[in-house]
């Protein structure tokens, strides 16, 4: 284990709303490359990865505090003996250790295996039988609502009670607004973009330019590998 020095992988610090897009698409892109990995069907593994993007997005400021492919800010925690990096998070009184990767994927299969550990497994494995299922909710937020697959706000709230950081309502309804814009941002999934998610996070991002190049005309945008 060596400390690093932190280095912004994720969006810009004054981010537009098209970088923040394209690190929001290429995030969702990556996880729906490992849920697959893990053997979650293609269609299946979009929704969820949108609800846990949407946890990325609070814990990353829409990808402006992403450090060394950390996507979900995780701390060192015990047990964990790769690279790290000092930050001084909020609720830091001084500079910690959080968990450094060498790319993208890596980050990903980090974040994702530890929803799969025990305290969290439960509350993966309901998001994945809600959307499997076919089931949707209907969400509000600021006064109004907005449909999505399976039971994210759930979720979520679920994971918070299971310990992942402190419940709150605040914290819930913010995760409802965010929630409505990444399932906005990465729409709905391409049947035949199946095969080339399946390659791996390499390949989900080739697959994902090539969606927005269609959608927009020809726009580029940047992602890290």
């Amino acid at each position: 284990m060596a400390t690093i020095e932190a280095e912004r992988t994720g969006a810009p610090e004054h981010a537009t709303t098209s970088e923040r897009q394209a690190w929001v698409r290429s995030r969702h892109a990556a996880c729906v490359a490992e849920l697959m990995a893990r053997g979650v069907d293609f269609p299946v593994a979009w929704d969820v990865a949108v609800a846990i993007v949407a946890h990325w997005v609070r814990e990353s400021g829409w990808g402006r505090k992403e450090w060394n492919f950390n996507i979900g800010n995780m701390r060192k925690g015990r047990g964990w003996t790769g690279d790290v990096h000092l930050l001084q998070g909020g609720d830091d009184p001084a500079p910690a250790p959080y968990r450094a990767y060498g790319s993208l994927a890596e980050g990903v299969r980090n974040h994702v295996g530890l929803l799969t550990v025990a305290r969290y497994d439960q509350v993966l494995g309901a998001l994945v039988r809600s959307v499997a299922a076919g089931e949707r909710s209907r969400v509000r937020y600021g006064g109004a609502e907005f449909d999505v697959v399976g039971d994210p706000v759930t979720y979520y709230r679920d994971l918070m009670v299971a310990g992942w950081h402190p419940y709150s309502d605040e914290s819930l309804d913010d995760y409802r607004g965010v929630l409505k814009t990444v399932a906005a941002w990465v729409g709905r999934p391409d049947p035949t973009a199946a095969m080339v998610f399946a390659g791996g996070v390499a390949l989900a991002l080739v697959a994902l330019l090539r969606v927005l190049s269609t959608r927009t005309g020809g726009t580029r945008i940047g992602v890290e590998s």
